[in-house]
């Protein structure tokens, strides 16, 4: 991880281009379960045993074998359990990699899906052809017999992403798609692009060319939970974060959050808390 600056979140990189490993252990895994973290690489998981509960963009999963993961630049994820057998492949790009294929021009047409559904479950005959790759590239890439290229592995990542592009469209034909959950999906990619700016719902209805009412009964619908809970929420993530991962102190952590008034930021973080963020940084 890289050193925090003040008003940081806690951001995870890779610290050289690529990275595969085949045997992520659950003792692994756990270390990111300290603290809420945003993930600022490319990483393409899949679980080969055990269970993984996880919080991947304010949502709660249970990470099951077979499961394939793609956690885009950007998301936010917090580790809260891992059994003792879990296991995990993994394949990851850092962030100055993954722009050198044009990743968003690339999945621009299912990055909404991607924001909401990270997880996808494999068939009994998919799954083995993916643990097998994750277990070419990971070998491959911890070899000295073979010499990787940038362009070998700009190409291995293409394949990635079209494969989830792939997975996603089978999943489509499956899941009937509603006006309220395209709704939701494009508030949650704006609301992850300006939560730190905008805090009120009605500029995120305006983005959407809705009315207030109409914009807010969609979300509520779609997700279960009001818009305010959801921007306030990626709000709290990141304060949470910054309390944990750093010294800054409180007032300039609400400053980097679009609170111009300490007291504001810390009544709305005792609301979703229960304590303030100077108790919340003391029972740590």
């Amino acid at each position: 991880m890289k050193n925090l600056k003040e008003n940081d979140f806690p951001q995870v990189d890779l610290p050289v281009d690529y990275l595969a490993w085949s045997n992520i252990t659950g003792k692994v895994l756990s270390t990111y379960g300290y603290y809420p973290c945003k993930i600022k690489a490319g990483i393409f998981a899949l679980c080969l045993r055990g269970s993984i509960r996880v919080v991947i963009n304010l949502m709660e999963y249970v990470i099951h074998p077979h499961d394939f993961i793609f956690l885009i630049p950007g998301s936010f994820i917090e580790v809260r359990e891992t059994s003792k057998d879990a296991k995990v492949a993994f394949v990851g790009f850092s962030s100055a990699f993954m722009r050198t294929v044009e990743m968003w021009k690339i999945a621009t047409g299912f990055l909404s899906s991607l924001i909401s559904n990270p997880i996808i479950p494999l068939s009994d005959k998919a799954y083995p052809i993916y643990r097998d790759a994750f277990n070419l590239i990971s070998r491959v890439l911890n070899s000295n017999e073979v010499s990787v290229t940038q362009g070998m592995m700009m190409s291995t990542m293409s394949i990635f992403i079209e494969s989830v592009s792939g997975l996603h469209g089978q999943k489509a034909q499956s899941v009937t798609e509603t006006r309220d959950r395209i709704i939701f999906r494009e508030f949650l990619q704006n609301a992850f692009n300006y939560y730190r700016q905008q805090h009120k719902v009605s500029f995120y209805a305006k983005a959407a060319n809705l009315t207030l009412s109409h914009f807010c009964a969609a979300i509520s619908k779609a997700s279960g939970k009001t818009a305010r809970e959801i921007i306030m929420n990626l709000i709290i993530m990141d304060a949470k974060g910054q309390l944990r991962g750093s010294t800054v102190r409180v007032n300039k952590v609400a400053e980097s959050l679009g609170f111009e008034n300490p007291t504001t930021f810390t009544r709305y973080f005792r609301e979703y808390v229960g304590m303030t963020p100077q108790e919340y940084r003391n029972s740590l």
